[in-house]
């Protein structure tokens, strides 16, 4: 029974800390998108193209956790946490509308997402 506390105190942990990561990347995202565009860069559609296909897997994350939340035994916070050394500073109306949107329909929830290559370092 100890064991099962435990695991279910660590699953609690981690849903938040994915919470928390999806969400500061939104940020992220905004704020390298924001500059590219104020400076004209040539990375601009590259990047835009990478967000977008990172969204819609972290949209897709966010509609499991939001499930994750509902269920009858969970006992975690159900917020985004905090990072440990601060937050982005983001602007009003620097999040595109579609960054973060949670479906309201479960077969929207498909689990046919877009394959990532696993670098999502906008270095």
């Amino acid at each position: 029974m100890a064991q099962a506390q435990e695991e279910r105190d660590r699953l609690n942990v981690e849903v938040c800390r994915l919470h928390t990561a999806i969400r500061n990347k939104a940020l992220l995202f905004a704020q390298v998108l924001r500059r590219l565009k104020s400076s004209n860069n040539s990375l601009l559609g590259a990047t835009s193209n990478f967000v977008t296909r990172r969204t819609k897997i972290n949209n897709h994350l966010l509609a499991r956790i939001q499930q994750v939340y509902a269920l009858k035994g969970y006992t975690g916070v159900k917020v985004p946490g905090t990072r440990p050394g601060g937050t982005l500073q983001v602007q009003a109306g620097e999040l595109p509308g579609s960054l973060l949107v949670i479906p309201d329909q479960p077969e929207e929830l498909s689990d046919n997402v877009e394959e990532d290559d696993g670098h999502d370092d906008l270095n």
